[in-house]
């Protein structure tokens, strides 16, 4: 089984204040009600434009590929992101655009979580794996160290795992700015499933990295269900695992067998996704990265030379995952996304 709690030193960076963080939209406007187990591990993902042969056709894709990559250091796609950025914000100069560019390719940080989703009706004691953003994680963090103001010796709600938390995801459409800055989430406590409020020593982050070993077997079986204790128990999946880097051999290995394709198209097949595909092909040259077929390349863009496109009209790109080619939207019409990894 896995140990119970959200990660001591994981969330105590949660908790630092960052300045500007990048947001990501993971799931539908929506309430949520988890049961958060263990976690607050951060994963950092890279997505990168490639091609792919599909599966079922056999024919030729426009795709994307998601690398894992450190958050400390460099690794081969660095240089390439430096000058990406170095490109675009040439460009946002040019055209007025204030602020600080970002390349397409910086990657998205996210934390993982172990979880019971209430809200799934079909599968009520199974753990999920949850993706969130920062913003939840820091208020998770956050929650589950709050004092109780009437005796500050214990915490007001406890760890996240004695109560359900009530996620509200929110999008207003017609607010300002590019659509991930129109995403927000708030984050309460359940307060009618917590049965330890202000029951737990204040102190309990001091004493362990893991609250649930200071839990009695008794206090256990008041916090869960019989089942719900046999599936925490079962559940061996390994978050430090999901959420380790790649190697830098096993960054290349992705790239040779997934080449970064820097004239992609946008979703629309109408416009680049770098502000300057010729000098990226040419910086990868230089950095002697993988490139894919020249002749795939322009099967794809419809026989439009993206190598063309130096002076392409720049236009700010939505910081969130990219969506798929077109084609693929097509082909997924209907069919919703999943929102968790079931173990």
């Amino acid at each position: 089984m896995f140990e119970l709690g959200t990660d001591r030193d994981a969330s105590e960076e949660l908790l630092r204040p960052s300045g500007f963080t990048r947001t990501k939209d993971l799931r539908e406007p929506g309430r949520y009600v988890h049961r958060v187990l263990a976690g607050g591990l951060k994963v950092l993902e890279m997505f990168y434009p490639t091609i792919r042969i599909d599966n079922d056709s056999g024919e030729l894709k426009n795709s994307w590929n998601v690398i894992k990559v450190p958050s400390e250091g460099t690794h081969p796609l660095t240089p390439l992101i430096k000058y990406d950025e170095r490109c675009k914000q040439e460009m946002m100069d040019r055209t007025g655009n204030r602020g600080r560019a970002r390349s397409r390719l910086q990657p998205g940080v996210s934390y993982l979580y172990l979880i019971f989703d209430r809200n799934d009706e079909d599968n009520p004691t199974k753990v999920f794996v949850a993706k969130y953003k920062k913003t939840v994680a820091s208020k998770l963090a956050t929650l589950e160290r709050v004092k109780d103001p009437q005796n500050e010796t214990k915490l007001l709600h406890g760890p996240t795992f004695c109560w359900d938390a009530l996620i509200e995801h929110t999008f207003d459409k017609e607010g300002k700015g590019a659509t991930w800055q129109k995403h927000d989430y708030t984050v309460e406590t359940y307060s009618r499933t917590n049965k330890f409020a202000g029951e737990i020593d204040a102190n309990i982050w001091k004493h362990t990295k893991s609250p649930w070993s200071l839990v009695s077997d008794r206090s256990r079986e008041k916090m869960f269900t019989p089942e719900e204790l046999k599936a925490i128990e079962e559940c061996e999946f390994d978050l430090k695992a999901e959420t380790a880097p790649l190697s830098e051999e096993d960054i290349v290995a992705q790239l040779l067998e997934y080449p970064l394709n820097p004239m992609a198209l946008d979703s629309n097949s109408t416009a680049p996704i770098f502000s300057h595909p010729k000098g990226m092909w040419e910086e990868m040259q230089r950095l002697e990265l993988p490139l894919p077929s020249a002749d795939d390349v322009k099967l794809l863009n419809g026989n439009v030379d993206a190598s063309d496109a130096v002076d392409a009209k720049f236009e700010e790109v939505e910081e969130e995952e990219p969506a798929q080619e077109t084609e693929a939207k097509k082909q997924s019409k209907g069919k919703k996304r999943p929102k968790f990894t079931e173990i």
